[in-house]
C-alpha cells in the first residue's frame, strides 16, 4: 500500500532554512540536524544527526566537497565526492547512502576540495524504503496431535516482535483472545519474526519477506514440555509370536516433526536388547524411521501428547534383506463388538509403513466371508484401513473405519494377522479394544469408574462383566459393559462406556496367564495395543511399555473435561479382583506357606 508521509519523509517545500556563515577554513562545531531541515553553509565543518527511526538513508549533497559519516564509535559508516572536479558546478547534486540505527549519535564531516568557499547544502536524511508499506497479520495457536490445523486453540497474549533486517528497528504486539495479531505500515523487505509465551518453545522466522501486498501467518507454537517415545526392534520372523524375536542392535530411529511449522529430527539407536528412547520431544505427529544395513526401513507415524511417555510399538519387527521378494499376508476382520467376523465386502487399503493411516495407497482388497483377507505384496511392513462402503439397507450393521498393521515376507504366507473394527458408535460412548500376539493366551481387560448411586468404583471385568444401575422400579441402565471377552490369543477384548458418569475412568490390562509370577517379562513381548474409539474415529493407541509386569495401567478418561491421559506404567498384580480398587498387596516369598495357601486358593477360586 503507499502512504503519504508528512513526519517520516522530508518535505522540502516547508523545511526550516538554517544558514551558517564561516570562513573557508573554519570549523562550526556540531548541530543537530531534524530529518526535514535544509542547512546552507559556506566552509568545512561536521554536523550531529540522530535519526528518528532505523533505516537505510539516502542524504541529499550539493556543493564541491568531501563528504564523511561516521558512527558514535568514530568507524566509518560512509564516504563520497560532490562534484566531479574543481570546475564543476557547486549546485550539482548528489547522494549519500547509509544504514542509520535509531537512537545512534553520527557525525556528518564536510571538507572543501578547493580552497575556496563554496555554497552547500544538506538535505535532511530521508530513509529510503520509498513510500511502500504493507501489513503483517496471523494466527497463534497451540499444536496438538493431528493433522487437521483449523481445530488448533487460540494462544492469547503472545508476544510477537518483528525486527526488520537492515535496520534492526523493532516492533512488538500481543495476540488478543483469539490468537491474532496485526502491524500496520511496515516497510516493506526482509524481517525476523520471533513470538514468545511462557510455557511454549519460541518461534523464530529470521527471513520473512513483507511485500508490498503484505503477509498472513498462521504460526502453530509447540508446548514446551518434555515427553518421551520409547520402544523396541527385534528381527521380523514368519510367525505371529511377538515373545520369541531376537532383538536387533544399532537400529537407526529418526524421528521428524510433521506439520506445518518447520521440521523438528530426533535421533536415538537401539541398545543390545533393541531398545531406544527419545526424550524432550514436543507434542505432534512424527514420522519415524527405523534402518540399518542389511535390513529393510520401516517408517511409522507416531502422536506425541504432552507430558506423556509413548511407546511408539510393542515389538517393531525389521525385516532382513533375506526375506525380499512377494509373500502373503492373511487374517481375519473382527467385529469388536460381537468377536465375530466382519460381514463380506469391507474395503481394505494397504499403505506402506506401520501405523501410517494417510498418504498413497499401493493395494486395495475386500473382506471375503466371515471377514477373511488375503494380500500378496513385496516383504515389508504396512498399515491396513478398514472401510465400510457398502450399499447395505437400513438397520445393518455400518462400521467405523479402523486400523491394523501387518508383515510381509519374501516367499511366505503369514497367517492370523488379524484387524478389528468397531460398530459405528452413538455420541458419547466409547470403545476400548485390546489386542495382542499369539502369547501369552489369556490377557484381561479391568476398567474401573464411577458409580451413579455413591461414592465407590465400579469394576468390570471378565468375573463382574457389567455396570448396571437400577432405579426405583427396578429398571436397569447398562453404563459400562465387557462386550468381548477372549482367552484363547490374539483379543479382541472390548469394553464399551455406554452412559458416562462425571468423575475418573481407568483401564488396565492384566496378564492372567503369568498373574503368580514377580518377574517376567510375557506382557511387554506380547505385542500387547489398546485402541480407544469415540463416534468421530479412533482418538489413541497404546502399546504396552517393554517393562516387566503383570499389569499394564493404560490410561485415564475424564468424564468431565473429556480429557484421555496416558500412563503406561507397569506392576505386579496376582489379585484380579482388586485391580484398580486398591494398591497391589505385597506378594508372599516364593517357597512359603503363605505362597502355597495363595497358589491353593487361587486354584479352587471361580474359573474363567
Amino acid at each position: 500500500m503507499k502512504k503519504i508521509k508528512f513526519t517520516k519523509v522530508l518535505v522540502m517545500v516547508i523545511t526550516l532554512i538554517l544558514i551558517f556563515q564561516f570562513n573557508a577554513n573554519l570549523s562550526f562545531g556540531a548541530e543537530i540536524i531534524p530529518a526535514d531541515t535544509w542547512i546552507s553553509s559556506q566552509g568545512t565543518g561536521s554536523f550531529l544527526f540522530v535519526p528518528a527511526y532505523s533505516d537505510e538513508y539516502t542524504m541529499q549533497f550539493k556543493g564541491n566537497i568531501f563528504i564523511e559519516i561516521f558512527d558514535s564509535n568514530n568507524n566509518l559508516i560512509a564516504k563520497n565526492y560532490i562534484g566531479e572536479s574543481i570546475l564543476e558546478s557547486p549546485l550539482t547534486q548528489k547522494v549519500l547512502k547509509a544504514y542509520l540505527t535509531q537512537g545512534e549519535t553520527y557525525t556528518i564531516k564536510i571538507v572543501p576540495k578547493i580552497n575556496s568557499a563554496y555554497r552547500f547544502i544538506i538535505i535532511g536524511a530521508t530513509p529510503s524504503g520509498g513510500d511502500e508499506t504493507a501489513r503483517l497479520q496471523g494466527k497463534v495457536a497451540k499444536a496438538d496431535a493431528d493433522r487437521d490445523p483449523s481445530n488448533n486453540l487460540p494462544i492469547a497474549g503472545a508476544l510477537v516482535s518483528v525486527r526488520k533486517n537492515n535496520t534492526s528497528e523493532t516492533r512488538q504486539t500481543y495476540t488478543d483472545a483469539n490468537g491474532f495479531f496485526s502491524f500496520e505500515d511496515l516497510a516493506v523487505g526482509e524481517y525476523t519474526v520471533t513470538i514468545s509465551k511462557e510455557g511454549f518453545v519460541t518461534y523464530r522466522d529470521e527471513h520473512l519477506d513483507i511485500p508490498s501486498t503484505g503477509k498472513t501467518l498462521n504460526i502453530i507454537m509447540e508446548v514446551d514440555s518434555h515427553s518421551e517415545l520409547r520402544g523396541k526392534v527385534t528381527i521380523a520372523d514368519d510367525d505371529t509370536d511377538m515373545t520369541n524375536n531376537l532383538p536387533l542392535e544399532g537400529v537407526q530411529v529418526t524421528a521428524t516433526k510433521l506439520g506445518i511449522t518447520a521440521m523438528i529430527n530426533r535421533t536415538a539407536v537401539t541398545a543390545a536388547d533393541g531398545s531406544y528412547s527419545i526424550i524432550d520431544m514436543t507434542p505432534g505427529l512424527y514420522r519415524v524411521t527405523y534402518t540399518k544395513a542389511g535390513y529393510m526401513e520401516i517408517i511409522q507415524d507416531v502422536i506425541i501428547h504432552e507430558g506423556e511417555v509413548t511407546v511408539a510399538n510393542a515389538t517393531l519387527e525389521v525385516i532382513s534383506d533375506d526375506f525380499s521378494g512377494t509373500g502373503t499376508a492373511s487374517g481375519t476382520v473382527i467385529n469388536a463388538l460381537t468377536g465375530a467376523g466382519v460381514e463380506s465386502g469391507l474395503t481394505l487399503n494397504v499403505r506402506r509403513g506401520y501405523d501410517v493411516t494417510y498418504g498413497d495407497i499401493i493395494e486395495t482388497t475386500y473382506t471375503g466371508s466371515n471377514g477373511a483377507y488375503s494380500v500378496t505384496l513385496p516383504a515389508g511392513n504396512y498399515c491396513v484401513e478398514v472401510i465400510d462402503e457398502r450399499s447395505v439397507p437400513d438397520g445393518y450393521v455400518r462400521y467405523q473405519s479402523g486400523f491394523f498393521n501387518i508383515k510381509v515376507l519374501g516367499n511366505k504366507t503369514i497367517g492370523n494377522q488379524n484387524g478389528t473394527v468397531t460398530p459405528i458408535l452413538p455420541e458419547g460412548q466409547i470403545r476400548v479394544i485390546l489386542r495382542w500376539g499369539e502369547y501369552p493366551w489369556d490377557l484381561d481387560s479391568h476398567m474401573t469408574g464411577p458409580r451413579v448411586d455413591s461414592e465407590d468404583r465400579f469394576h468390570v471385568y471378565w468375573s463382574n462383566k457389567q455396570y448396571r444401575y437400577y432405579d426405583e422400579n427396578g429398571i436397569y441402565t447398562t453404563y459400562v459393559d465387557l462386550d468381548v471377552d477372549d482367552v484363547t490369543s490374539y483379543g479382541p477384548e472390548t469394553t464399551t462406556i455406554y452412559k458416562q458418569t462425571d468423575g475418573i475412568y481407568r483401564f488396565f490390562v492384566h496378564d492372567y496367564s503369568n498373574r503368580n509370577l514377580t518377574d517376567t517379562m510375557a506382557m511387554a513381548n506380547s505385542g500387547a495395543y489398546v485402541q480407544v474409539y469415540i463416534s468421530d474415529g479412533l482418538v489413541a493407541t497404546y502399546y504396552v511399555p517393554q517393562e516387566p509386569g503383570t499389569l499394564w495401567h493404560v490410561f485415564e478418561y475424564d468424564s468431565t473435561t473429556k480429557q484421555i491421559h496416558a500412563l503406561n506404567t507397569m506392576t505386579y498384580q496376582s489379585s484380579y479382583a482388586d485391580i484398580g480398587l486398591m494398591s497391589a498387596p505385597a506378594l508372599p516369598e516364593p517357597g512359603s506357606i503363605e505362597e502355597d495357601i495363595r497358589i491353593i486358593a487361587e486354584s479352587i477360586s471361580e474359573d474363567k
